[in-house]
């Protein structure tokens, strides 16, 4: 089940790759996020080792700050966030349907032989939810028409282009 990660400290909080005070770590060890930033996150558990202080929390996406590697897994201190449960599935990203010269099949399963339920023409814009599939030699996403509409159907990402991803 997915959790919303608000940052509601006023001056904002560091992701961290441990629970050590921001200020001793290294610039690829911390990410800095401002107040008021919502992330989708999978999964939020107090910190093994610092249960009372810190959550761990594992992030749909990687951040990372410039020549450092990307991380999903961070720490972050309690005070500095609101941690909400849903049991909606968010969108997780805006595409556009790109490269296709007779339109983007929807179909009601990630398979090139699964009912066709409609047909999207290039520059249409759509919302992505959930995790991706890969089958019947395609990588699948599961699409709305709307962030809060009701499940369309699946469609192939190689005819997609990326335009924005939620937080």
């Amino acid at each position: 089940m997915p959790y919303l990660v608000r940052v509601t400290y006023p001056q904002g909080t560091f992701f961290k790759q441990s629970t050590t005070q921001a200020d001793r770590l290294g610039t690829c060890e911390k990410y800095f996020v401002e107040p008021g930033t919502t992330f989708v996150a999978l999964a939020v558990a107090d910190a093994e080792q610092d249960r009372t202080y810190h959550y761990k929390v594992t992030f749909n996406d990687q951040f990372n700050n410039a020549g450092c590697p990307g991380y999903n897994t961070w720490y972050v201190y309690k005070d500095h966030v609101s941690v909400e449960e849903t049991s909606q599935r968010l969108c997780l990203a805006t595409v556009e349907v790109v490269n296709t010269t007779s339109g983007l099949n929807v179909r009601d399963r990630p398979d090139t032989s699964a009912r066709i339920i409609r047909s999207l023409s290039n520059g249409t814009k759509v919302y992505a939810f959930g995790q991706g599939v890969n089958s019947d030699g395609f990588r699948w996403i599961q699409i709305k028409s709307s962030p809060s509409g009701n499940t369309e159907g699946w469609i192939a990402t190689e005819y997609v282009k990326l335009l924005d991803v939620s937080s």
